[in-house]
């Protein structure tokens, strides 16, 4: 097969086409494409909002921060900071009233399903990564770390029969 140089076909710029649409009067652009740079800090941050106490993504944060995400990155709104001290809210109000409906049918499908699924990918991958036996045993060193103690006093502390056990039953759970 011949190569054919990547140069020749006219490609200088990443596509930054956008597609006006109205809401309540009011002219909003929509991006129809973000560089993957945009996409990395996207899921970074609907991930990081996404998790609960035991390290859980949940579904409907996800859901929730995803499409917040999609009206901060993708569109030209611009909110206050007191809009959004309260994402929830905020995400009650944006869907309830159809604005971010209106916004995602304005984004190409195979965008946006390529967003969703890089989050729910990464959300899976870290949460299947932090409960592996070496997240756990990872966890357990940084929390000693963060204690400030020193390696023997972690030994000492992984020897300790309850911990051992745990231990045990999560690795035996893991197969």
């Amino acid at each position: 097969m011949a190569k054919v140089p990547f140069s020749k076909l006219g490609l200088k710029k990443v596509k930054d086409d956008i597609v006006n649409i109205e809401f309540n009067g009011i002219e909003i652009e929509v991006k129809q494409y973000l560089p993957i740079d945009d996409k990395l800090q996207f899921v970074v941050n609907v991930i990081s909002n996404a998790a609960d106490g035991n390290r859980f993504y949940n579904p409907i944060k996800i859901e929730a921060f995803s499409t917040l995400e999609i009206l901060f990155m993708y569109t030209n709104l611009s909110f206050t900071d007191t809009q959004k001290k309260d994402l929830s809210k905020l995400f009650d109000i944006v869907v309830s009233n159809g604005l971010a409906k209106e916004v995602m049918a304005a984004i190409p499908k195979n965008e946006l399903d390529g967003l969703f699924e890089l989050v729910y990918t990464s959300a899976d991958g870290i949460y299947g990564q932090m409960n592996s036996a070496y997240g756990i045993i990872d966890s357990i060193r940084q929390e000693y770390q963060d204690a400030g103690e020193d390696a023997t006093e972690i030994q000492k502390r992984l020897s300790d029969p309850e911990n051992l056990k745990l231990l045990r039953d999560v690795v035996t759970k893991l197969g």
